[in-house]
């Protein structure tokens, strides 16, 4: 955002904050209200703040220059070396791992150091995307991400107000995944969960990251949502947990020769040893693999157990 201010008498900024001041309400209330005026992007808070300050201490000198100020220190400025004293008093690991995201995100060299410990152990993770926004569970911890601009990103934590930081919304979502789970010796998930939009440029991303790492990932179960069923980013997101028990997938498509040829095409369930299916939208759907010609001769593996459900009717078909 670009805080220098205009010259011009209807928008100087400095006079418009006087305005605000004047009307003695509270300062977040005047900042929303000129927000709403002015637009979200004409002036940023720190820059409304200073001059709120010095009209609130009696100093209405409208000609002064900022460029006399001292520099502007931010956290990012805080010395690392006292950091890393401050966090070796964190005697307990259930504090640690109440901030470890919070802390990864304030600036690099905090994640750096933050990356040293051991990371939270979770059982469940789930992942919903939908457009621009990714929202991210750690068993219950909620973590979304929301594009603002190609190279900034809105994070909110589930206790505290959402931030802005540095940074694509895909990136910055896999970054935080891949702290906790790209760990030596492998990662166990009870539970894996997609729902809504699978977006295929974080499918992709996501499983090229895994791939580099060489992540050892064993899911239990691996539950997949999506408003539509597109085998290319089932298949991305699939392959980067190559380990997995079972595999759900709960569609509201028709279970037509359209959908047989999606489900065909989602060569990685192949990697799990049951896959089932449930309809969502009709209580009455209830489909038959070998009628439906859902998984074909290539799917005849020794052992591979495929169940097509609905609800509690469930009808299994064993692969010989």
């Amino acid at each position: 955002m670009d805080s220098k201010l205009v010259n011009t008498p209807e928008k100087d900024p400095k006079t418009l904050i006087l305005k605000e001041f004047r009307k003695g309400k509270p300062i977040f209330e005047s900042y929303k209200k000129f927000c709403n005026k002015m637009g979200p992007e004409f002036l940023d808070y720190p820059e409304f703040e200073f001059w709120w300050m010095r009209f609130s201490v009696g100093n209405f000198d409208l000609d002064y220059d900022r460029r006399q100020d001292p520099k502007y220190r931010t956290i990012e400025d805080f010395p690392v070396h006292i950091f890393k004293k401050i966090c070796g008093n964190l005697e307990d690991d259930e504090y640690k791992n109440k901030y470890w995201f919070t802390l990864r995100h304030v600036c690099k060299s905090f994640r750096t150091f933050v990356d040293s410990w051991t990371p939270p152990e979770f059982i469940k993770i789930g992942i919903s995307i939908c457009r621009r926004r990714i929202t991210v569970w750690f068993d219950d911890f909620e973590i979304s991400y929301i594009e603002k601009t190609e190279i900034s990103s809105q994070i909110g934590f589930s206790y505290h107000p959402e931030s802005l930081q540095r940074g694509n919304f895909r990136d910055l979502a896999i970054d935080d995944l891949t702290g906790i789970l790209a760990v030596p010796g492998g990662y166990k998930l009870e539970k894996l969960t997609f729902s809504n939009d699978i977006d295929n440029v974080f499918a992709q991303k996501l499983f090229q990251k895994f791939e580099n790492l060489g992540t050892k990932i064993h899911v239990d179960t691996v539950e997949i949502h999506p408003y539509e069923i597109d085998p290319v980013s089932v298949n991305n997101i699939l392959n980067s947990f190559p380990s997995i028990k079972e595999i759900d997938i709960k569609s509201e498509d028709v279970p037509d020769e359209e959908f047989t040829d999606k489900i065909n095409k989602i060569t990685s369930l192949k990697n799990a040893k049951m896959v089932k299916i449930h309809n969502t939208r009709d209580d009455d759907v209830f489909w038959n693999p070998s009628t439906q010609g859902i998984f074909g001769v290539e799917w005849r593996v020794p052992g591979a157990f495929v169940a097509i459900s609905r609800g509690i009717r469930l009808l299994a078909h064993v692969f010989g």
